[in-house]
């Protein structure tokens, strides 16, 4: 394969017992046993094969990711540290898309297991990094009973880094460092299912029009309370995309990394259901709101297509 060849370094490594070359592009080669055994995948480039499962590329048990990082991101605790790619896409294993991070680290690039720690806690991830010990008076799941043992000070670090990197990804995304994706989905579904939604209609034989009819530009479309604090979302704009039967509604909190969201609102077996994105920038609301509308895009991709 061309793409095989295209590296600038390459580096050979031992890892898990077994001697590999690893080029900067993300291929690897492992090389044979020192005692004359003969092995199919021996003295062979590979990026990997793809892990339905996870989403990862492995080679034999080994993840790529993984001998890449070891190869050509520096690290002196690599027991304790995970793979993170920055771009978020799995099988981009090339060196200058790793970075180590911690178990922490990566909870809260994560959107998925970020929203579910938040909805254990009924507060912000801000909220919780700031003070884990809310950690200690709940039952975490098996999976995430590690958090309880996280120290204040690495929960500082997290959310300051998690600050930085968002920065460092807008530059690169700016520079054009990232390939372009087909963005499969026009949101990425997140049940929320927490607080109020006061607009909601309430009544028999009610549709999306009697919803969609409610809604006004500064009105409070969703209100959380997280332990003291209240949080109010207001519409900054609105649409009812009759094509494919769903409202989408903008809006805008104060507080947190993230302030910006767009809802996705249907009805289903007699039902409101609401699916919800957040954002950084006020350029991705504006995206999304013009897809909504079956409107044409001209802005390309944005920050967010990428968090």
């Amino acid at each position: 394969m061309i793409l095989l060849e295209e590296y600038k370094e390459e580096r050979e490594i031992e890892y898990r017992g077994e001697k590999y070359l690893v080029r900067d592009n993300g291929a690897i080669m492992r090389l044979p046993k020192t005692d004359g055994t003969k092995r199919r995948l021996d003295n062979k480039w590979s990026f990997g094969t793809l892990n339905k499962d996870s989403g990862y590329l492995y080679f034999s048990s080994e993840p790529v990711h993984r001998i890449v990082a070891c190869a050509f991101i520096y690290n002196n605790d690599k027991t304790n540290l995970v793979v993170d790619h920055i771009d978020t896409n799995k099988q981009n294993n090339r060196a200058s898309n790793l970075r180590w991070v911690t178990r922490l680290e990566n909870l809260v690039l994560n959107e998925i297991t970020r929203t579910k720690v938040e909805l254990l806690c009924h507060m912000s991830i801000e909220e919780i990094l700031k003070d884990m010990s809310v950690l200690q008076k709940i039952k975490l799941p098996q999976n995430l009973e590690w958090m309880g043992q996280v120290t204040k000070e690495e929960a500082v670090r997290a959310l300051e880094n998690w600050g930085k990197w968002v920065s460092e990804k807008q530059v690169l995304i700016q520079k054009g460092a990232f390939p372009e994706r087909i963005i499969k989905s026009m949101y990425n579904p997140r049940q929320e299912n927490l607080g109020v939604y006061p607009l909601e209609p309430t009544g028999i034989n009610l549709d999306l029009k009697d919803y969609f009819n409610k809604l006004q530009k500064d009105l409070v479309f969703y209100e959380k309370r997280y332990s003291n604090n209240c949080y109010q979302y207001k519409i900054t704009d609105f649409a009812y995309n009759k094509k494919e039967n769903y409202i989408a509604v903008a809006t805008s909190s104060e507080g947190g990394i993230k302030s910006l969201f767009v809802t996705y609102i249907r009805r289903i077996n007699d039902k409101f259901e609401y699916e919800t994105r957040s954002f950084f920038l006020e350029d991705a609301v504006n995206k999304y709101m013009t897809l909504a509308r079956n409107e044409k895009w001209s802005g390309g991709e944005v920050f967010d297509d990428y968090c």
